[in-house]
């Protein structure tokens, strides 16, 4: 915790000192924000417990806490097109969708306060999620669509958050045949629907 401190009153100082452009892209933020915490890392002048031997362990760890989204990082990670969907329901109920496959993840958060701080940085145009604004529909800095809800109208007093990102190359019939969605025999009778005109709800 004391050197997430350190390391973001470094970055804030960068920034005050010109290195951060006004009307830099989403991406070129990012950017400099990450070398920010390769450059705070590699001139640190104390030793953080647990990270004494392996100052890139802390790098990655200090870019998931203040750039990235803590455990869910590899998840919502734009580069990972296995996955294209997240929810979570409640602090230790998170799914996700991988290759059209709904898996659960398999840990949790251990407070609102993870998953706010999470949803803080999806959220890129400034809006920000509060009892005064309970719902939020919007894009994220990546482009993946985003719904979120304020503990105020959840049942279970948590945030709730739905991220679906666009796949570059759609669901085939190999996928779902794969992933068991579907038989093959199944798959044979759906196609003839559309060539007999028949309706799925006639069935």
């Amino acid at each position: 915790q004391e050197a997430y401190k350190r390391c973001k009153r470094y970055i804030s100082a960068r920034d005050e000192g010109g290195s951060a452009q006004v009307n830099s892209s989403y991406s070129d933020k990012k950017r400099e924000t990450l070398e920010s915490i390769d450059d705070f890392v590699d001139t640190l002048y104390y030793r953080v417990d647990g990270f004494i031997d392996d100052l890139d362990d802390l790098k990655r760890a200090l870019k998931n806490e203040i750039v990235n989204y803590g455990i869910l990082t590899d998840i919502i990670d734009q580069n990972n097109e296995d996955v294209d969907e997240l929810q979570i329901n409640t602090l230790t109920e998170i799914f996700f969708t991988e290759r059209g496959v709904s898996k659960k993840f398999p840990s949790g958060f251990s407070s609102n306060a993870e998953v706010k701080k999470i949803i803080d940085k999806l959220i890129e145009k400034g809006e920000r999620l509060n009892n005064e604004t309970p719902f939020i529909n919007a894009r994220t800095g990546e482009g993946f669509r985003l719904n979120v809800t304020h503990p105020s109208i959840s049942k279970n007093g948590t945030y709730g958050l739905t991220l679906r990102k666009q796949r570059k190359e759609p669901i085939n019939e190999k996928d779902i045949l794969k992933n068991g969605t579907v038989t093959k025999n199944m798959l044979d009778l759906m196609k003839l629907f559309p060539r007999g005109r028949v309706n799925w709800s006639t069935i």
